[in-house]
C-alpha cells in the first residue's frame, strides 16, 4: 500500500510538471491505483485468514489426537484442506537414521507401507540432509524421486520441507500437485508455516510416547525383579531366622552367629521394604494403589504406632508421647496403609530429633468432619525453600541430617490422597517440624 501511494504521488507530480491533465484522466489514474490497493488488501486478508485457519487445524489436530498415528492422519488432511493446489501429502519420520513413511494422504497409502530412504537418498533424503525446502517441477519423471507410487500417479510439482523440533530433525513432509508444475510462493510459505507448527506437535507426541515406553519398560522390569527377588530373599530370611534361633548364646561364637544372623534378617527386611516401596510408587503413579477402607478408631491407630516405635525412641534418647482427643469419630481407612503413613512420618521425626528431644503424635477432630493426625518433633526443622518439595519423589533436602532415599513421603502422600485426604507440613528452622494428615470421618 505504501508503494502504491508512492506511485500515485510520482504520477501526479510528473503530470503537474508537464502541464497537468484533465480531471477525468486524473480520476481514472486514482481509480486504477485504488483498485490495485483494494485487490492487494483483499489478497492479504484472504491469505491471512487461510493461514490462521490452517494453523487452527494444526492446533486442533495436536489437542484431539491421542496417538502419533492419529496425529499424522489429522496433520496430513489439514495440509490438503489448507492448500487447494496440493493433491498429495506425505510425512516420513526419521527412525534410526532412516526416513520411513508414517503417513500419507491422496496416494495409494497401502503401497507406501515399508517405503524408506536413507539420509541424502532420493527427494526426501535430500530435504533431510540439506535441512532446507526442496521443489521439483515434474516429480513423475525426475531422477531424484524414488517412489514408484508418485511416478505412477504422474505427480508434477513436489515440494518438501524438513520437520525440525527443538533443533532435532524429526523427518520430512512433502506435498504434490497432479496439475501444477509449481506451487505459488504463498502455498510454499503456508506449507512451511504449517510444517513448523506440526513439528512442535510431533515432538511432543514423540516425547510422550518415549516417556510412556520408558515407564512401561520400567514397570515390567520392576515386576520381574520384585518377583524374582522375593523368593531367594525369603529363603535368606528363613535361614537367617533358623541360625539365630539355633545359635548357642552361651558361647562367644554362638553370640557372634546370632548377631550376624540378626544383621542378615534386618538387611532382608530393608530389601523387602525397598521392593514394596518401589511397587507402591508405581501403583500411585498409575493411579492403581489398592486401599481397602473400613471404619477404624483413630486412638487405636495412634496406640499401635506408639507401641511399634517406643523401643526405637528409647534407644535414641527421644521422648515419644501421644495426645488423642476423647470421643473421636471413626475414620474410613485401610488400617495397614494408615499405619504405614503415620509410621513413616514418625520414623522420620525420630531420625530428625536429637537425644533429649521429643516427638508427639496427636489426633484431633476438624470442623469439616475429619480427623487430623499430627506428628510434631523438636528437630532441626525444614528450610522454607525445601518445605514445598518434601513430598516429591526421591527428593531430599541438603540440610537433612539422616540418610534416606526420598521415597517415604511421596508414598505417604499417594496413600493419603487415595483415601480422599490431604497431607502437608509446617516447620520453622531450629524449632522442629509438624506433619499433618487429615482423613475423612465415617
Amino acid at each position: 500500500m505504501a508503494e502504491y501511494a508512492l506511485v500515485r504521488r510520482f504520477v501526479l507530480q510528473r503530470w503537474i510538471e508537464q502541464g497537468g491533465g484533465d480531471a477525468a484522466s486524473i480520476t481514472l489514474v486514482n481509480q486504477i491505483i485504488d483498485d490495485a490497493v483494494a485487490k492487494s488488501t483483499n489478497e492479504y486478508v484472504e491469505q491471512r485468514n487461510r493461514t490462521l485457519t490452517s494453523l487452527d487445524r494444526i492446533a486442533r489436530a495436536a489437542v484431539d489426537s491421542r496417538s502419533g498415528k492419529e496425529l499424522l492422519d489429522r496433520l496430513l488432511h489439514a495440509f490438503l484442506q489448507s492448500t487447494p493446489a496440493a493433491d498429495t501429502a506425505v510425512v516420513l519420520l526419521l527412525e534410526d537414521d532412516v526416513l520411513r513413511v508414517r503417513g500419507a494422504a491422496g496416494l495409494e497409502e497401502s503401497l507406501l507401507d515399508g517405503f524408506s530412504l536413507r539420509m541424502g537418498e532420493g527427494f526426501a533424503g535430500k530435504v533431510a540432509a540439506s535441512m532446507r525446502p526442496v521443489m521439483v517441477r515434474s516429480a513423475a519423471t525426475d531422477a531424484l524421486v524414488k517412489s514408484e507410487v508418485i511416478r505412477r500417479l504422474g505427480v508434477r510439482a513436489l515440494y518438501g520441507v524438513p520437520l525440525v523440533g527443538d533443533g532435532r530433525l524429526l523427518g520430512v513432509a512433502h506435498m504434490g500437485s497432479l496439475t501444477a508444475f509449481e506451487f505459488s510462493e504463498d502455498d510454499r510459505r503456508l506449507f512451511e508455516t504449517m510444517a513448523d507448527r506440526a513439528s512442535a506437535s510431533l515432538l511432543q507426541h514423540m516425547l510422550r510416547e518415549e516417556a510412556h515406553e520408558a515407564v512401561r519398560g520400567r514397570d515390567e522390569m520392576l515386576a520381574i525383579v520384585s518377583h524374582d527377588l522375593r523368593n531367594p530373599l525369603g529363603v535368606v530370611a528363613l535361614n537367617a531366622a533358623l541360625v539365630s534361633r539355633d545359635a548357642a548364646v552361651e558361647t562367644e561364637s554362638g553370640k557372634r552367629s546370632r548377631r550376624r544372623a540378626d544383621s542378615i534378617l534386618r538387611a532382608s527386611d530393608r530389601m523387602n521394604r525397598l521392593i514394596n516401596d518401589l511397587l507402591d510408587l508405581t501403583s500411585i503413579e498409575r493411579g492403581r494403589l489398592a486401599v481397602e477402607r473400613k471404619p477404624e478408631r483413630p486412638e487405636a491407630i495412634v496406640d499401635e504406632v506408639l507401641a511399634n516405635f517406643q523401643a526405637v525412641a528409647a534407644e535414641r534418647g527421644v521422648t515419644l508421647t501421644g495426645e488423642v482427643t476423647p470421643d473421636l469419630p471413626a475414620v474410613c481407612c485401610d488400617r495397614d496403609r494408615m499405619l504405614q503413613v503415620i509410621g513413616n512420618l514418625l520414623s522420620n521425626a525420630l531420625k530428625a530429633t536429637s537425644a533429649g528431644g521429643s516427638v508427639v503424635v496427636r489426633a484431633s477432630p476438624t470442623p469439616d468432619r475429619a480427623v487430623r493426625f499430627a506428628i510434631a518433633d523438636t528437630g532441626a526443622g525444614i528450610a522454607p525453600e525445601d518445605l514445598t518439595r518434601v513430598f516429591e519423589r526421591f527428593w531430599r533436602g541438603k540440610r537433612v541430617n539422616y540418610q534416606g532415599s526420598g521415597r517415604g513421603l511421596a508414598i505417604a502422600k499417594g496413600i493419603v490422597e487415595a483415601h480422599g485426604g490431604r497431607i502437608w507440613a509446617e516447620s520453622c528452622v531450629g524449632q522442629g517440624s509438624t506433619f499433618f494428615v487429615e482423613i475423612p470421618a465415617v
